[in-house]
């Protein structure tokens, strides 16, 4: 069965990773130290507890740290809450015509819990590759041969895309078609063109 794999951000959702630093931090690399300095990823963790996080956040004392937890949530939960125009039809165009959907993400845990609560398209893909959670990530082949495998997929039958070349090379390697996303027209298009759509 035919079946095409989705890059999540700038693919399905603009990121915009300036929204992150909430006025509290410089740059990327400010907004890294942080987190590690206070143990963001230990607090987080991988979602073993399924409460959303400001449930979890209202639990640790007021100070320096939980100042610095809130910030980049609430910053990454505005990174990533516009969508790309046209992309969710897409999605919905290709499910009517009997096509499988899936994601591929380079991406942290939290991305797990905040992007699908802002996007509803999110729960239409039959499974979503966190990097993070599967810890690997992409153009490394071995994170689209989970996704294959988990899900029965036959490479030939797929395409991939993304709006990074450099991230299509691990899919094209293992026989995939490649797609590099430049807007939600031009994948249409292409997917027409190789009788995913009509």
């Amino acid at each position: 069965m035919p079946a095409v794999i989705f890059d999540i951000g700038n693919v399905i959702i603009h990121w915009r990773p300036a929204r992150q630093f909430g006025g509290m931090f410089a740059d990327q690399a400010a907004l890294d130290d942080a987190l590690v300095s206070h143990d963001f990823p230990g607090w987080y963790g991988h979602r073993s507890d399924p409460r959303p996080w400001e449930d979890r956040l209202a639990e640790l004392p007021d100070g320096a740290r939980r100042t610095t937890f809130q910030t980049y949530l609430d910053g990454f939960t505005a990174a990533t809450r516009d969508p790309m125009e046209g992309s969710a039809e897409v999605v919905g165009e290709l499910i009517a015509a009997g096509t499988r959907v899936f994601a591929i993400t380079n991406a942290p845990p939290e991305a797990d819990e905040i992007v699908p609560r802002q996007h509803g398209v999110m729960a239409r893909f039959e499974d979503v590759a966190v990097s993070s959670l599967e810890g690997v990530k992409k153009p490394d082949r071995q994170i689209f041969e989970r996704v294959l495998t988990r899900n029965g997929l036959t490479p030939a039958d797929c395409l991939f895309t993304d709006d990074t070349a450099a991230y299509l090379v691990g899919a094209a390697d293992l026989g995939l078609k490649t797609h590099l996303f430049e807007g939600a027209a031009g994948l249409r298009d292409r997917l027409k063109a190789e009788g995913f759509l009509e």
